[in-house]
């Protein structure tokens, strides 16, 4: 009976132990989980806050630039009496320099009335941008004006009026950057491999070509990608995110654990015109927390199966082996055996059980010696 208890008191032991562990696990799987939750989040936010930084940053260098060209006097000059072979000759080599100092991409200059006079790189521009958001915005105010990748363009701008020796305007000078740059600084600041995507527009006409080894894109259009980005960091059918971005997934590739999200790209009206996605390498953020992991729930495994040792070897010691010694003593004392004593062990609940069952064969022996004795007698 007694090797029943124990053997149900370890069964006992053993059920606790997995439930335990079962439930430390699932809590140590949730607390791993939540890290790389936290982390994915902090590379996105990184890539968020980049975005931001990279863009203003541009964006003043451009409109910095756009002051000093137009107070060129030389190109003043020429703006206002359209001396179109002398700005032809001339912007090139000035979009040259710029470019040496700056990210500018290209140069236009414009007549007050929105008629293109001279571009760079591309000597034969013609027509006017009359219907153009940021010269529209210009001529309406006089006043300078910047263009960022919320309008939907790959490109960002800076427009600055040029003005006579009477103070008139006597055009404009616009300068852009293209966001491949801005997709290679995104990067240079987080580590994180980024692409810029817009929505394309119908007016726009075709798509342009994507680079090799990207598909070409109908709703989703690719305008700059760092070097190290992927095609499958992309969704071509740019769904809608939250104003914070999402946190897309996490995939494994070429042996690396990488996280992907997105951050939407909105003009002012709230519209999403486009999404930057970030691709991110997690590989040893992930592997030490799978090690840190898994040290812990070996850890615990050996501490928990250490606790049940000692408290094991405790049962036997202080219960379950002086009880089969008292159980023994009965066995002989009912089949005969009066003279086999019972050590009282220690001064606790079976060291009681120990003395009572001592009282009992001492007075069950008195009591056979007396019944022997009356035999004898008779």
């Amino acid at each position: 009976m007694v090797r029943l208890i124990q053997t149900k008191f370890v069964i006992a032991l053993l059920v606790v132990l997995a439930l335990g562990l079962g439930l430390m696990f699932a809590t140590i799987q949730r607390a791993w989980q939540g890290n790389v939750e936290r982390v994915s989040r902090q590379a996105l936010t990184a890539t968020r806050a980049a975005l931001g930084s990279v863009e203003r940053a541009d964006l003043r260098l451009l409109a910095t630039v756009a002051a000093t060209v137009a107070t060129t006097p030389d190109l003043v000059s020429a703006a206002t009496t359209t001396d179109r072979e002398q700005l032809a000759r001339r912007l090139p080599a000035l979009l040259v320099t710029l470019r040496e100092r700056s990210p500018v991409a290209a140069l236009w200059l414009i007549r007050p009335d929105g008629a293109v006079l001279a571009c760079a790189p591309d000597p034969t521009c013609t027509g006017d941008l009359v219907d153009d958001p940021l010269l529209a915005e210009a001529r309406r105010t006089g006043a300078p004006g910047l263009s960022g990748i919320d309008d939907g363009r790959s490109t960002l701008r800076a427009i600055h009026p040029m003005r006579g020796a009477s103070g008139e305007i006597a055009g404009y000078v616009m300068l852009a950057e293209t966001v491949a740059g801005l997709a290679t600084s995104i990067q240079e600041t987080t580590g994180y491999d980024t692409a810029i995507v817009f929505r394309h527009r119908p007016d726009a006409g075709a798509p342009p070509p994507p680079p090799a080894g990207w598909p070409q894109g109908t709703t989703a259009v690719l305008a700059a990608a760092s070097k190290g980005m992927r095609p499958f960091a992309i969704d071509e059918a740019l769904t809608p995110l939250p104003e914070t971005g999402r946190v897309l997934d996490r995939l494994e590739a070429d042996g690396r654990v990488l996280v992907r999200g997105a951050v939407p790209i909105r003009q002012r009206d709230g519209e999403q015109v486009g999404a930057v996605y970030m691709l991110g390498d997690i590989t040893e953020v992930y592997v030490g927390m799978v090690g840190a992991r898994l040290r812990v729930m070996g850890a615990s495994l050996v501490l928990a199966l250490g606790l049940i040792a000692v408290t094991l070897i405790l049962l036997r010691r202080l219960i379950f082996a002086r009880l089969n010694r008292v159980i023994d003593a009965a066995t002989r004392l009912a089949g005969g055996a009066t003279d086999q004593a019972v050590a009282i062990a220690r001064d606790d609940e079976v060291g009681k059980l120990e003395a009572l069952f001592e009282q009992f064969r001492v007075l069950f022996t008195s009591t056979v010696s007396d019944l022997e004795e009356q035999l004898r007698r008779h």
